[in-house]
């Protein structure tokens, strides 16, 4: 056994029961050989085989991606755009008093509900979240392997997809109204290009009633002087954040971005 994995196997006991069935799965997934992860809470989280979703889980669960261990737990309410099918979701369920999830996908919404199953805390909502509401074009990636990869735009850090649904969209400031929020301890954005133009249109109101963001940038097919990550850093500084920056290496205009309350001014 590799040092990756029994590494990943001691953390997994902690919270999973099937840990060694779900790192076996990981090196063999193809369609249709999907997966349960067993929580011992007794959640249950699907992974489709041959989808993206292994991918996903191992970045959150065994790599924290997110920096979840750097925050102060429990949160009042998560607010997870782009939710895909819900491992983000799962994540936090345990450390929020609620989870808010916006999936615009139909490839994915359905296991989304699944594994959120029936617990009170989570709520899945199909749309997307963007600068406008309204309807837009989502478009799907080539490969159900991309299952992470659906977008607003055709051309995202380099990936170029030609088929698309039309989805209706809201914007932060709408989804903010509907459920009531007055304070988002967690504002979480994997939206393969639109975080820009949901953060903008958002208003400083709104904004201050968020204490953490954490989400991925990316590089998208129409371009602007602000579509960039370092526009929106000094945007958020701007608006009292501290914000972290963790470039990919590997691909140039992606990559993390962390953001918290600057509790100093």
């Amino acid at each position: 056994m590799r040092l990756r994995d029994i590494r990943d196997y001691a953390i997994l006991r902690k919270t999973v029961i099937n840990a060694g069935e779900v790192l076996s799965f990981r090196k063999g997934q193809r369609p249709g050989t999907d997966i349960e992860v067993h929580f011992k809470d007794r959640r249950r989280l699907l992974l489709r085989g041959g989808h993206g979703d292994y991918h996903i889980f191992d970045r959150i669960f065994l790599h924290d991606t997110y920096h979840i261990e750097d925050l102060t737990l429990p949160l009042d309410c998560v607010l997870d755009i782009g939710a895909n099918t819900g491992v983000f979701a799962c994540r936090m369920l345990p450390h929020a008093e609620r989870v808010i999830c916006y999936e615009p996908s139909s490839a994915n919404f359905g296991a989304l509900e699944r594994n959120l199953g029936t617990d009170s805390r989570a709520s899945a909502h199909q749309a997307a979240v963007a600068g406008n509401a309204g309807m837009l074009r989502l478009y799907s990636p080539d490969s159900i392997r991309c299952s992470g990869q659906f977008s607003i735009f055709q051309e995202v850090d380099g990936f170029r997809w030609r088929e698309y649904e039309e989805v209706r969209a809201k914007t932060l400031g709408d989804v903010f109204r509907e459920h009531a929020i007055t304070h988002c301890g967690l504002l979480k954005l994997d939206v393969e290009g639109a975080e820009y133009e949901i953060l903008y249109a958002a208003d400083q109101e709104l904004l201050r009633a968020i204490g953490r963001i954490c989400g991925e940038y990316h590089q998208h097919d129409q371009p602007s002087a602000t579509a960039n990550i370092e526009s929106l850093a000094q945007y958020l500084e701007a608006s009292g954040f501290v914000v972290e920056l963790c470039p990919d290496k590997r691909r140039p205009g992606h990559g993390r971005f962390f953001a918290r309350r600057n509790e100093t001014l």
